[in-house]
């Protein structure tokens, strides 16, 4: 909890005159080396002032301390019109590499399963762009930067890997966003995928398990009526942007329906076992009215494996009309 009230003090104490406003709540010395060390970064009145209420440790600590963190103020996404810059505060760090990583998001949920954050392993990966940043700031000073990035354009998913004087931060950039909207028709289940702006993305992809489907010009796909609740994760994809969506769509299954059923055992048949001679093992069943026409004797009669058997003998179980 230290950080965050130290946070909110810094942005009271930063142009205040005292911090008598707040002596009724937090230990006096603390509230001294926070109000004087706030100053200091900020480069606010006198410094030399500032310090005479530090002890030497304390100005010590202050002076080595590095900080790199980016600013809360930076957007969460980016449109696609605009360019793409990056605020970050730093404090003692005298040269900022920055590093650019283009994501392949559809390659990347075929495999993974949680949304892509910052802590993505990019070992491996080689970076679209690198350069360096030298500034010349005060050690005891708190800057913010600018990091404009004009290598980010058009649509797609970055990560910017901010390293310097030991640290690292890192930042996933996103320009664009992709969306879907689902309904019914009599067709089956229509997906229409949009972008940000939430209009349709013609030939957008929507990949289901090991099938992929193509949107129409209206960015319309239609998967077919449901015919076994096979559930499956599906990801929607514009060549630049992919998303995994949420929760789980229910398809027709790979499998042909016919093979889900058998029109005369469905009435109540009895079924038939099929019984090797030698050993009694059952290799298969069916029912008694297809073991009319396939299991007579001297009936050749395959396991769908790789065996084939000659029928001896056919007994069946009672018959209902």
């Amino acid at each position: 909890e230290e950080p965050i009230v130290r946070a909110h003090l810094e942005a009271f104490l930063k142009d205040a005159e005292t911090s008598d406003a707040f002596k009724n709540y937090l230990k006096p010395d603390y509230l001294r080396r926070v109000f004087a060390e706030t100053k200091l970064l900020y480069g606010v009145g006198d410094e030399q002032r500032w310090y005479r209420m530090l002890s030497a440790s304390q100005r010590q600590a202050l002076r080595d301390r590095i900080e790199m963190r980016l600013s809360p103020t930076n957007p969460e996404r980016y449109s696609v019109e605009e360019p793409t810059a990056l605020q970050i505060d730093l404090k003692n760090v005298n040269e900022l590499v920055v590093r650019i990583y283009e994501l392949n998001t559809r390659a990347y949920y075929r495999t993974h399963d949680q949304a892509i954050d910052t802590d993505i392993d990019l070992d491996g990966l080689v970076a679209t762009s690198e350069k360096s940043i030298r500034f010349s700031k005060p050690a005891v000073e708190r800057h913010r930067e600018r990091i404009e990035l004009p290598e980010l354009h058009g649509r797609g998913v970055w990560v910017i890997d901010l390293v310097g004087e030991g640290r690292r931060s890192r930042a996933l950039v996103r320009r664009g966003a992709i969306d879907h909207i689902d309904s019914f028709s009599a067709d089956g289940m229509v997906y229409t995928i949009i972008d940000e702006h939430r209009k349709p993305i013609p030939a957008a992809t929507m990949q289901v398990g090991s099938r992929q489907f193509v949107a129409d010009d209206q960015g319309r796909i239609v998967l077919p009526p449901v015919v076994d609740n096979v559930s499956r994760r599906a990801i929607i994809s514009d060549g630049k942007i992919a998303e995994q969506t949420e929760g789980f769509f229910y398809w027709t299954s790979d499998e042909d329906p016919a093979r889900k059923i058998n029109v005369l055992a469905a009435r109540g048949t009895h079924t038939v076992a099929i019984k090797r001679v030698e050993d009694k093992d059952i290799i298969g069943e069916v029912d008694n009215w297809t073991a009319l026409w396939m299991l007579f004797p001297g009936a050749i009669y395959e396991d769908g494996v790789r065996d084939t058997y000659i029928v001896k003998s056919l007994h069946l179980g009672p018959m209902e009309q």
